[in-house]
């Protein structure tokens, strides 16, 4: 008697580096969508870069599953040059759209990490699969999302992806900051006056010149909203280059923030910023030292309190003093017009009018606090102390900008040596010329101590013949704060150093 048995065919061996994933075959068509990804955009331009041996390996593991109906679909989702540490990349949203459609069954990856990189993400994007019973499969990573050790094996490989990120993260910023040590040039906006050659950052002539011109004419008009209004009136743009994809960007009118960022980078110095600190940089300047300082001076002092009075437009006396006990948030001067016409004048805790929740701080009258401010600091001005203190301050203004305009004027002279004798050129040369008579006219007309003592002895009438602002600057001069407590109806002045005032 012979006897037959079949022998059991050995199972179909799964392709080296790949996970069969724990699915019965129903007979029905699952539809796969392959997702790659790569961080950076290098090497994409080769006939077989990364993102083709994703999907390459995305395909063939596709079709080592086609006798469980696994079926690729035609379109392609492919994120060049995407960090994996946020969501926002548009072959991601195109993916996760199909999805929400129903479009997809099963999402393939080669690893975790070209998915996300970031445990946080994950849970959003396994929540968005979850809901349209759509499964995820690494390629080269086994794992089963349906059971409990298969969820702690896909947690411990995401934190390790995120873990890897993070780590890049903190070597790049080192280097970073190492480069910045070192005064190298680590990439960023191109700043006008300088060209990119090989990384490095190398004076342009021409721009170079017209940043120089840029500082001396902001000494001179002390406004960024002037000096932009005449830079766009004779056609003067900020820095324009090409992109690495060979895009021009750049070359826009300037605004406040971008003059703002020019007039304020340490870069046109020769140093190089990092964080908090300032490096000697390897290029070379193109502003000098005494031209920035000027700047930053007009730049800190419009920040503080010159440009907040020079907007003091309603007379707000207090305007920059005044601040709430409360919070500790400035008050903030307010005008409203009524049903008759009438104008009429408060300061308001600024807290309260963003955060109505944070601040109880109600509004107060201006003409009420600030006639009593000025009742309680009237004495003061006939005080030989404060007298003394005025005159320094005044004199020490006036001789600070005597010193700016100087600067501007050697600014505008080194460029008029070194401009053709064209109608550029020979304008240049007048304009230093006309800051040259102005700092005559204030070097005549430096303020003496006698005019001053003359002017706070007879107090009513030089107030009354002071404009808004010139009086808010007097006050500025003998008042550091105000806090006013709206809760006891209490107002607590806080005098200058120099300055004593009667409780």
């Amino acid at each position: 008697m012979v006897t037959t048995s079949t022998a059991k065919q050995p199972a179909r061996p799964t392709p080296r580096g790949f996970s069969r994933p724990p699915l019965v075959s129903t007979g029905r068509v699952i539809r796969c969508a392959i997702y790659c990804r790569k961080s950076s955009d290098d090497g994409l331009n080769q006939n077989f870069n990364s993102l083709d041996a994703q999907r390459l390996a995305g395909e063939q593991y596709i079709q080592s599953q086609a006798g469980e109906g696994w079926m690729c679909v035609s379109e392609v989702y492919e994120d060049g040059g995407y960090s994996g540490g946020n969501i926002e990349r548009p072959a991601l949203k195109r993916l996760l759209a199909d999805i929400d459609a129903g479009k997809i069954d099963t999402v393939v990856v080669y690893k975790l990490d070209r998915f996300t990189r970031s445990i946080r993400d994950f849970a959003q994007l396994m929540t968005a699969l979850e809901a349209k019973n759509v499964a995820l499969v690494a390629v080269s990573q086994p794992f089963n999302s349906a059971t409990s050790m298969g969820r702690l094996m896909l947690h411990m490989l995401l934190s390790f992806a995120q873990f890897e990120r993070e780590l890049a993260s903190e070597r790049t910023r080192d280097k970073i900051a190492l480069s910045r040590q070192k005064g190298e040039w680590t990439g960023g906006r191109p700043i006008l006056g300088y060209d990119i050659v090989d990384s490095r950052l190398t004076v342009n002539p021409p721009e170079a010149a017209m940043v120089q011109e840029i500082f001396a004419r902001y000494i001179e008009v002390r406004s960024i909203g002037k000096l932009v209004d005449l830079l766009r009136s004779e056609g003067v743009t900020n820095k324009k280059w090409t992109g690495r994809n060979g895009q021009e960007l750049g070359g826009k009118p300037f605004c406040k923030s971008t003059l703002h960022q020019l007039l304020s980078s340490v870069l046109v110095i020769g140093k190089v910023p990092h964080h908090e600190n300032v490096h000697d940089g390897i290029h070379e300047a193109i502003v000098t030292v005494d031209a920035y300082n000027a700047v930053q001076q007009i730049l800190a002092e419009n920040g503080r309190s010159g440009a907040s009075l020079t907007r003091n437009r309603a007379g707000g006396l207090l305007k920059g003093l005044l601040t709430c006990a409360g919070c500790g948030a400035p008050m903030v001067h307010t005008t409203t017009t009524g049903k008759n016409g009438i104008t009429y004048r408060y300061y308001s805790c600024r807290s309260a009018r963003i955060t109505r929740k944070s601040c109880n701080g109600g509004l107060v009258p201006a003409e009420q606090i600030e006639q009593f401010v000025v009742d309680k600091v009237r004495g003061v001005f006939q005080n030989t102390v404060f007298v003394s203190a005025v005159f320094d301050s005044l004199r020490a203004r006036e001789e600070a900008r005597i010193r700016e305009l100087e600067v501007a004027r050697d600014l505008y002279v080194a460029k008029a040596t070194d401009s053709p004798p064209t109608s550029h050129g020979l304008a240049i040369e007048a304009k230093a010329k006309e800051i040259d008579r102005e700092i005559t006219r204030r070097r005549d007309g430096l303020v003496q101590r006698e005019t001053v003592e003359r002017g706070v002895r007879e107090f009513t009438p030089v107030w009354s013949a002071l404009c808004p602002t010139e009086r808010a600057r007097l006050l500025a001069l003998a008042i550091t704060q105000i806090r006013f407590d709206s809760a006891k109806g209490e107002i607590h002045i806080t005098p200058a150093n120099h300055v004593e005032v009667t409780p």
